[in-house]
Parts: C-alpha cells; sequence; structure tokens
C-alpha cells in the first residue's frame, strides 16, 4: 500500500491513503481534487476523531459513518477552495454508549448538533440534528433520518445551519 502519489502516472490505486492530519479515498476520481489539501484550523472539525472512523466498513453502521465524515471534509475544502475561511467551526466530539450507538457531537455558544448512528441491534437507524437557540426565549431544533440514499442532502443541510450559526 503506497501512502503519497509521486506522479499520476505511476500511481498505485489504493483503498485509502492515511496522513498526519487527513484521510483520503484514492480510488475514486471524484475525491482526486481533495486528496492533498489539508484543512485550515479553522474548518478542521475533525482533529478530536480517531483516523479509523473514517476508514472502517466493517459493519453498516461504521460504513456510514465513514462515508458521512468523508462527505462532510470534500463539503469543507469545496467550502474553503471557493469562500476561504468565512467562519470558526468547532471540532466534533464523538461518543459511543453501552447499547454500541456512536454519537457525534457539536457544541457551540448557541447550537448543538449531532449526527448519531446505531448499531445492527438498533436496526442500523441514522439521525441528525441540530437544536439551535433564536433568542433568549426561543429554542429551535431540526432532526432528519440518515439513510445510504439520502446522506449527502442531510449533512449539506447540517452544514448548512452549523455555518450559519457559527
Amino acid at each position: 500500500m503506497k501512502t503519497y502519489l509521486s506522479s499520476q502516472e505511476n500511481c498505485e490505486i489504493v483503498e485509502y491513503s492515511t496522513k498526519s492530519t487527513y484521510i483520503s479515498m484514492i480510488n475514486d476520481s471524484d475525491h482526486l481534487p481533495y486528496m492533498y489539501c489539508t484543512l485550515p484550523e479553522e474548518y478542521d472539525v475533525f482533529t478530536n476523531l480517531e483516523p479509523s472512523l473514517f476508514t472502517s466498513r466493517e459493519t453498516q453502521q461504521h460504513e456510514m459513518i465513514s462515508n458521512c465524515l468523508f462527505y462532510m471534509r470534500q463539503f469543507l475544502q469545496r467550502l474553503y477552495s471557493s469562500r476561504g475561511i468565512i467562519c470558526v467551526l468547532p471540532k466534533l466530539t464523538v461518543l459511543c454508549d453501552r447499547g454500541g450507538t456512536i454519537t457525534f457531537n457539536w457544541a457551540h455558544s448557541n447550537f448543538r448538533a449531532f449526527m448519531s448512528f446505531d448499531d445492527e441491534a438498533s436496526g442500523y437507524d441514522s439521525y441528525c440534528g441540530i437544536v439551535f437557540q433564536e433568542d433568549v426565549d426561543s429554542v429551535s431544533t431540526r432532526t432528519r433520518k440518515i439513510y445510504s440514499t439520502n446522506y449527502i442532502s442531510v449533512i449539506n443541510e447540517l452544514l448548512d445551519l452549523v455555518i450559519c450559526n457559527s
């Protein structure tokens, strides 16, 4: 397994490449522009996460997590490439409960966003949501169920809300 590409002509096609600050899938041509771009500190929400979360495909739960995290990284890369730094995003934290549910949390001064991925025993249900305070007396919530067919649109919506409220 090669951990870097020296040139396009002699590149080996491998499933994943792990770097000290990022992980990229290099067997999909859609990901090539994002392979070797690191995120700026303001957008690198992944620094508190274990790198294996990006690559594990052992179960449906882990595959969904990997897909969602990788797409989030792509979204943030595109945002940075097109608009530069427009806000400072909070770091993601991860929790795993006794039932096997893995939850990613974003805590900010005026919102809390989450993505929750259940394991096989719970039917592989996945949800994401955001709770934000609109003013002193009002709190709003939005939640959506995540499927393998809609995770891109769900993450787009979640990241739009996070960026607008950061």
